[in-house]
């Protein structure tokens, strides 16, 4: 039986659960976008033939694709949707630096013309790490591995933020 605590705290995880929703769902937007595909054309993947993608996401895009197929889905939604979000943070890990972010990943930010540094890719890697450690706890239920809820939500509204969501009122 779970406890009227137990309970509460679920609820309170859930902002953070829906904030970082919100996040993949930013990333499932920007990132093909940077990449110079459509946001309007859920079949452009232009975007996927500017990335190498290594064994372990070559089979995350066929399986993304499987799935949109199965799902019956293959002309009204995107394969983006079906991308992990650990598939966004290795795109945007600071490996890529040179290929991926100095000539399009930079542009996923509010100001892109002060982003090209490899300082502000190692930030928003480490965030982005951090909020993907989140999720996975949240999705997990294993909310006593969050050391601060607010700090948690702080962290995700960075994100947010700095690719362009404007606060909440």
């Amino acid at each position: 039986m779970i406890n009227v605590e137990s309970k509460r705290q679920l609820v309170a995880f859930s902002e953070l659960y829906v904030e970082l929703g919100i996040l993949e769902k930013l990333l499932r937007v920007a990132i093909p976008k940077s990449l110079g595909s459509s946001a309007e054309d859920v079949m452009d993947l232009k975007w996927l033939a500017q990335i190498k993608l290594d064994p372990e996401n070559t089979i995350r895009v066929e399986k993304a694709i499987s799935r949109r197929l199965l799902a019956k889905k293959n002309l009204s939604v995107s394969i983006t949707e079906f991308l992990p979000l650990s598939f966004w943070r290795w795109i945007l890990h600071r490996r890529h630096f040179t290929t991926l972010w100095v000539p399009h990943t930079h542009k996923i930010l509010v100001n892109p013309l002060t982003t090209l540094d490899l300082e502000t890719l190692k930030s928003f890697e480490r965030k982005l790490y951090i909020a993907n450690q989140d999720r996975n706890v949240i999705a997990h239920y294993n909310t006593s591995l969050i050391i601060s809820l607010d700090k948690s939500l702080a962290n995700v509204r960075w994100l947010q933020e700095a690719m362009g969501l404007i606060k909440a009122e």
